[in-house]
């Protein structure tokens, strides 16, 4: 969730205030791509992350609003969207879903028709819940829902890198190094060339802030074609 404090600190890093210097340590770099990278690259590669809600909890009832709750992440991460909701098997069973599972080939028709009714009859029964994401962490379920749920939701990649899939770590590294390039270059172009012990040093900023500004728009047009951002939606 943003807060004050991230946005001054955007703005500090993007506009080079006085007190910024020419290069950054190690910390400042990691500081800077957890607080930047990381939200940019979950917007299109989030993390899925299940949440029991308890819906007769008064501390997760939002007040005065009838079927809503609060979600609550146990790592205080961003909620992007929620994407299902799992309520328990009994409501099946009363619609006539069977209980168990087939024992022999010859039970198989009348047991896939059994399920079958099951499902389409919950589409017009009071157990058709649709659920719907109010940003930045109420869920919002009609018809009126007593009992525990399982909410799986999208959020925020880990500031650890923890839950970052194998298979997108270039791209990350990528988009890190295309956003600091960008930064760094942005702190540089407001200085001309430094003086040292061995003569004048080019900043190169332009060059800098260039070749990272094509690689981040590379990136972003490469994730806008393989995946699709979050959009929120009825489910149900």
């Amino acid at each position: 969730m943003i807060s004050w404090s991230f946005v001054l600190e955007r703005i500090e890093e993007e506009l080079g205030l006085p007190f910024q210097v020419l290069e950054r340590s190690q910390t400042e770099i990691v500081n800077y791509l957890k607080r930047n990278a990381i939200k940019k690259f979950s917007r299109f590669f989030p993390a899925t992350f299940r949440l029991s809600l308890d819906t007769t909890d008064p501390n997760l009832q939002v007040p005065n609003r009838q079927m809503e709750y609060y979600l609550v992440d146990p790592d205080e991460r961003t909620i992007l969207s929620v994407k299902n909701m799992y309520t328990g098997f009994g409501e099946k069973l009363v619609l006539g879903h069977p209980w168990v599972g087939t024992f022999n080939y010859n039970q198989i028709p009348n047991y896939l028709l059994d399920v079958h009714t099951s499902m389409t009859t919950q589409l017009w029964s009071p157990y058709n819940y649709t659920t719907e994401f109010i940003p930045p962490n109420t869920l919002r379920i009609n018809p009126s829902y007593h009992g525990n749920a399982v909410v799986e939701y999208e959020r925020e990649l880990s500031p650890e890198l923890t839950d970052l899939n194998p298979e997108l770590e270039d791209p990350f590294t990528e988009l890190c190094l295309a956003m600091f390039m960008m930064q760094i270059g942005r702190i540089r172009r407001r200085y001309s060339n430094i003086s040292t012990p061995f003569g004048e040093i080019q900043l190169n900023a332009e060059e800098i802030y260039s070749e990272g500004q094509s690689r981040y728009d590379q990136l972003m047009d490469r994730f806008e074609q393989t995946c699709l951002t979050n959009v929120i939606f009825d489910t149900g």
